[in-house]
This record gives C-alpha cells, sequence and structure tokens, in this order.
C-alpha cells in the first residue's frame, strides 16, 4: 500500500473544494437567471425574441470582456426563454413557421452558431 503525502491530500481536498465551490456558484447564477426571466413581461412572443436576441448579444459582449459570470448569467436568461417559455406559449406553434422553430431549436442547442 502507497501512503499518501500530505501535499497530495492537500491537493485532493482543494480540488473538491474547487469542485464544490464551482458547482455552487454556477447553480446561483442559474437562480439568478430564472429570476430575471421569470420578472419579464410575457404578453407579446415577438418581445420574448427580443429578449433572448439581447441576452444572447449581452452574453457575447460580457464574454469579449472576461466576465464570465454575467456572460453566463445572459447566456442562462436566452436559454430559459428558448428553452422553458417559448415552447410552452400557444402562439409558438401559430406565429412561428416550421423554419423559425427548427432555428430556434438549432440555436438554443449551439448547433447554429453565429
Amino acid at each position: 500500500m502507497v501512503k499518501s503525502t500530505r501535499k497530495q491530500l492537500r491537493f485532493a481536498f482543494s480540488m473538491d473544494w474547487v469542485d464544490h465551490y464551482n458547482n455552487t456558484r454556477l447553480a446561483a447564477l442559474t437562480r439568478q437567471a430564472r429570476t430575471a426571466v421569470c420578472e419579464l413581461p410575457t404578453e407579446h412572443l415577438e418581445q420574448l425574441l427580443f429578449y433572448a436576441d439581447t441576452f444572447r448579444r449581452g452574453g457575447s459582449f460580457f464574454m469579449d470582456t472576461n466576465k464570465l459570470d454575467l456572460a453566463f448569467i445572459e447566456y442562462a436568461k436566452a436559454v430559459i426563454l428558448l428553452h422553458e417559455v417559448l415552447p410552452g406559449r400557444s402562439d409558438f406553434v401559430t406565429k412561428l413557421n416550421d423554419t423559425q422553430r427548427t432555428n430556434i431549436a438549432l440555436v438554443s442547442t449551439g448547433v447554429n452558431k453565429h
């Protein structure tokens, strides 16, 4: 049996702590994004599509300025709108054609990258 040195144990503990911290931080950022999306007015589909595009552009801006937490929040807001809010609306099917709905699905899964 190989004995672990103190340095190895300290490194293993610190990596577990980093993983826990990162997971906790991402969960907090996701909650923040979800809260912001829940507070949006949702009467008009066009308005929600505009918000999703605005959040996507905001995420790109924050990525370019190396503000990763803010970029994550903006991208998460866009994904929440595209995956959870829009498909649940009745006018999502009636106002958008098949091509538009497919493009939204592609963008939200990262297949159609700009």
